[in-house]
């Protein structure tokens, strides 16, 4: 419903902007009846946010002067390169497990169970699209050897781009440093690198773990402190990653990491549960 008894006619407002020091007419409908409709409040709104940033250019200004004040890196053109080829292999990676899906939900509609795992499912593709039977009309065998076909292109084109990104992390000696831990591949060496730099932008290695996400959330009142889940409120993109390589020696258990955390880590998984150790 509208707001009832509105003006007919356009009335001018003065409206004064902050600190500009100048009057701007602007053409509005104003309610004579009821001054707080839509109308009056979209220009209170508008004139507030304006106050609002004159009132706190001032204490920015001045915050910026602190000795103490912390700036972000600027990235290097280099970084910049390699955090765009990081996008768009990550993009292509999120339409491969896409098409991906799309072919094994068109499977189980049609009654067939395929193990999880892209490996499974190539391997069955093969024989579900040779095969003659009367499950599956030759109108979805085709639309399923179309979408069999955009699997193989993206494959060769996070292939062309993950060679890309591998060649750089060679010239790099700030990646190939980072790759002597373990579990740190040259996916992951290289997303770290074009995040973060040579980390001269944190202290310590806890406040990159925060930067990341990866620190308890806390919920403390008075005396009691109080520590949540991790609080995913950092780098989604190395999340990911870190995460993906954990679990990679947790199940795979490398012989790097038998020789360098693997102590800590069954000490760490005696005193705390088993997702609570892998972060």
């Amino acid at each position: 419903m509208g707001w009832p008894g509105r003006a007919s006619n356009p009335v001018r407002c003065r409206l004064s902007l902050g600190n500009r020091q100048r009057k701007e007419h602007i053409p509005c409908h104003v309610n004579q009846r009821h001054p707080q409709s839509p109308q009056s409040a979209s220009i209170s709104a508008r004139t507030h946010s304006t106050w609002w940033a004159s009132i706190n250019a001032v204490p920015i200004a001045e915050a910026v002067q602190r000795p103490t004040m912390t700036f972000v890196t600027i990235k290097t053109p280099a970084q910049m390169d390699l955090l765009a080829l990081h996008r768009v292999r990550s993009r292509l990676v999120s339409l491969r497990t896409g098409v991906i899906n799309q072919i094994r939900g068109f499977l189980i509609e049609r009654g067939i169970t395929v193990r999880q795992g892209p490996a499974p499912l190539r391997k069955a593709l093969s024989d579900v699209l040779n095969s003659s039977s009367p499950t599956l009309s030759p109108r979805m065998v085709r639309l399923i050897a179309d979408l069999s076909e955009d699997w193989r292109r993206l494959d060769n084109r996070i292939a062309i781009v993950s060679a890309e990104i591998e060649a750089l992390v060679e010239e790099d000696g700030a990646c190939r440093r980072l790759m002597t831990v373990p579990g740190i591949g040259p996916i992951i060496s290289s997303a770290v690198v074009a995040a973060i730099g040579d980390g001269a932008g944190f202290k310590q290695g806890r406040d990159f773990g925060a930067w990341l996400g990866l620190v308890p959330r806390q919920e403390s009142t008075g005396d009691r402190t109080i520590l949540g889940k991790i609080s995913k409120r950092g780098n989604k993109y190395l999340r990911t990653l870190f995460v993906q390589a954990a679990h990679v020696i947790l199940a795979r258990r490398p012989r790097a990491a038998r020789r360098g955390l693997w102590p800590w880590i069954e000490q760490a998984s005696k005193r705390l549960h088993r997702v609570a150790a892998l972060f």
